[in-house]
């Protein structure tokens, strides 16, 4: 299994349009985003899939999300089974890490507090204090890289790349089923 950050379609986040996504077999961590200059504008999620993407596939996604109601706007914890194949949304990921512990994993981002009424906090908050208890962990996670400013700044530089590539503007030539991915790891890019 490897753990990795992502975005996908919009979701209801008001402040935020990017996710994050997590997978194993080989699991990993990626992360990916809408294109935006700012990530506070993307939702962020978590999904944990196999390494190896197979069509019909399904990952776990976990994240903090808002709930509209009649009474207003709260945030929420959601754990949900979801395709892995890309979305017309998902932009990029990149993959963070690989996933030793799955169980030790899950236990540890369902216990990530979502932090309702605290001014300023949102999806992305709920990530970087996932990676942060994750890094603390130690045990959850094998080779990877949890630091958030190391994962934040390459997820944003390389979809800022892919942007500038053409990737998402339809003047490119780019198999679009599936999302630019690189693994920060290794430091290369593995789907173009």
């Amino acid at each position: 299994m490897l753990l990795y950050m992502l975005g996908a379609e919009l979701l209801p986040c008001r402040e935020k349009k990017t996710r994050e996504y997590c997978r194993r077999k080989s699991y990993s961590l990626e992360w990916g985003y809408w294109i935006n200059s700012n990530v506070t504008r993307y939702h962020w999620a978590l999904l944990v899939g196999p390494k190896e993407e197979a069509e019909g596939g399904k990952g776990m996604r976990y994240h903090a999300k808002e709930r509209v109601t009649d009474s207003g706007v709260s945030w929420i914890f959601e754990e949900k089974e979801v395709g892995l194949l890309a979305t017309s949304m998902l932009l990029v990921r990149v993959m963070i890490a690989k996933v030793e512990d799955k169980n030790r994993l899950v236990s540890i981002l369902r216990s990530t507090p979502v932090r309702q009424g605290a001014a300023g906090w949102n999806c992305v908050g709920w990530v970087q204090e996932a990676l942060q208890s994750l890094a603390a962990d130690k045990k959850a996670l094998g080779t990877g890289v949890v630091d958030w400013i190391k994962v934040r700044d390459g997820a944003m530089n390389f979809c800022q790349r892919k942007k500038d590539e053409h990737r998402f503007d339809g003047k490119g030539n780019y198999e679009m089923s599936k999302a630019a991915t690189y693994d920060l790891v290794e430091g290369k890019e593995t789907i173009p």
